[in-house]
């Protein structure tokens, strides 16, 4: 069969694939339109593809959907062959078949990018960047020559880059990106960060962290300010919590000097980042202010990176707003496992003692799992917890200055003043329990679909405490009482609400809290 026929047969599978649920995804197409049909006879359909890593991709999770739909259209199956051509440009000019590589904004579509889309987060950037972009001379392991790989599968399937560059030299600050463990937990969100810090404005414009407090969305934005700061000399970066913000915008409204110092500051840099934006929530002067600058940004191609305890559409703000923040790409930190926690402990137990100038402090196996056990899951209360036991073992007499840390000193140092809070861990069953006899209701009626104030309050607080002593997701609770999870949403934002305008309310929550902290 000869060329033409062989793109026809393509062109009408590829038809078939994008009614298929498996392969109508944004990612699904960039794979599919890369792959060239080469050849094709009785008892196969030969593809090339340009690297090794797109092919072992395609193998593995779309091979079997392509070779139902080659199928389909030649009424026989085929069996379906993936050959490594490295130069596929040039097969594409021969064979005429008119699948052309995806545009840039085809390959990287910012509405579509999710925490499904490990790849597209591996390796420098810069084999990336198309050779019309200048890279600084300043960025390590800048290239001497131009790309001619453009915008592609090349920075789809660049080799994987979890941390910077080798020979890479930090920023002289704690928040860097070699500081930062990664774990399944927080992958994505700084793969995210770290694409952003090497090519501001390029791919994830808005970038929008979101996770529970203590997880480390701070030391994402500082590291992503510290790395522009070091190597993209040209580049301006702004990182302000959302408190001086508001502050700088109030004090705008009160004169035209702070109004000219606020555009100075915020209208001038080429990266914006904004910490803990759910703090906008009830101020639409500012939130206006930042819509603006939003915009700005994105029409300008600047860059701009928002973090939040919350994802974008659990945030109270202008739905205007929240769409903003949704059409970017959104990366969530979720808590550390025990694993991550024994690598973060470590990790910053070497960091702080070379803080303090002195030699790094041993702890015993049995110390370690102690206070990873009893910790909770947030990382500062985790790091704090290492910072006690390093000071105290420091001020150790000469001769036991230098014994290891061990299960006792845990206990002595830090048993009343850091793991009280976690000697009795929370759980679902523990909440439901609590407020049930608080209310004095079953747990079928909390259970049930009974909407009666004295039935519906309290289940309201009980998805309220759930979400606010576990690690469990709105879904996850929402699975739990046989309700979706945007009912989980309305009940989490209600009780704030009344805990604010109904002092009773309030009483009620600090209650049962105590319930189950004592």
């Amino acid at each position: 069969m000869n060329t033409a026929n062989i793109a026809t047969v393509w062109e009408q599978s590829l038809k078939l694939l994008s009614n298929r649920e498996e392969t109508r995804s944004p990612l699904a197409k960039v794979y599919l339109n890369y792959l060239v049909p080469v050849s094709l006879d009785e008892r196969q359909l030969t593809f090339a593809v340009r690297l090794l890593q797109a092919k072992m991709w395609i193998e593995e999770r779309y091979l079997s959907y392509i070779g139902e739909s080659v199928a389909a259209v030649l009424e026989s199956p085929r069996a379906i062959v993936l050959v490594v051509d490295e130069t596929i440009d040039q097969a594409l000019a021969r064979t005429g078949t008119g699948l052309t590589p995806l545009a840039p904004s085809d390959v990287l579509p910012a509405a579509s990018l999710t925490a499904s889309f490990p790849a597209v987060l591996s390796a420098p950037l810069q084999a990336a960047v198309p050779a019309s972009l200048p890279l600084s001379s300043s960025v390590p392991g800048a290239m001497a020559e131009s790309s001619t790989l453009g915008i592609g599968l090349s920075s789809v399937f660049a080799p994987d880059a979890q941390t910077p560059p080798m020979g890479m030299v930090e920023p002289d600050s704690r928040f860097n990106f070699s500081n930062y463990v990664m774990g399944n937990s927080n992958e994505f969100a700084y793969k995210a960060s770290f694409r952003v810090a090497e090519a501001p404005g390029l791919y994830f414009n808005p970038l929008f962290i979101y996770g529970r407090s203590g997880l480390g969305k701070t030391h994402l934005l500082l590291s992503i300010r510290n790395y522009i700061n070091t190597y993209l000399l040209d580049k301006r970066v702004v990182y302000v919590p959302t408190t001086e913000f508001v502050n700088d915008f109030t004090n705008a409204m009160a004169g035209d000097r702070d109004l000219t110092s606020f555009k100075l500051k915020y209208h001038t840099c080429d990266v914006l980042l904004i910490d803990d934006v759910q703090k906008l929530e009830g101020k639409e002067g500012t939130t206006d202010a930042l819509f603006e600058i939003f915009n700005m940004f994105i029409e300008s191609k600047k860059q701009i990176v928002l973090s939040a305890d919350r994802s974008p559409v659990e945030i109270n703000l202008d739905e205007r707003f929240t769409s903003r923040f949704a059409q970017g790409i959104t990366a969530d930190i979720q808590p550390p496992n025990y694993e991550m926690k024994i690598a973060i402990l470590k990790n910053y137990k070497r960091y702080y003692c070379n803080f303090l100038n002195m030699q790094e402090i041993v702890f015993t196996d049995e110390a370690i799992q102690r206070i990873v056990e009893l910790s909770g899951s947030n990382i500062r209360e985790l790091e704090g917890a290492v910072s006690n036991l390093i000071v105290s073992v420091s001020c150790r007499l000469d001769s036991q200055r230098l014994m290891p840390v061990s299960c006792d000193d845990v206990e002595s140092v830090l048993g009343n003043s850091f793991f009280h809070i976690h000697t009795r861990r929370v759980d679902m069953d523990m909440v439901m329990r609590a407020v049930e006899s608080y209310f004095k209701v079953s747990h079928t009626e909390l259970l049930s679909e009974k909407r009666s104030k004295n039935i519906s309050h309290p289940r309201q607080i009980a998805m309220y405490l759930i979400r606010r002593f576990t690690d469990m997701s709105y879904p996850e609770i929402g699975d739990s009482f046989n309700k979706d999870h945007s009912t989980v949403i309305y009940a989490d934002r209600n009780i704030q609400a009344k805990m604010v305008e109904e002092v009773s309310v309030k009483v009620e929550v600090e209650r049962i809290a105590e319930l189950l902290t004592s």
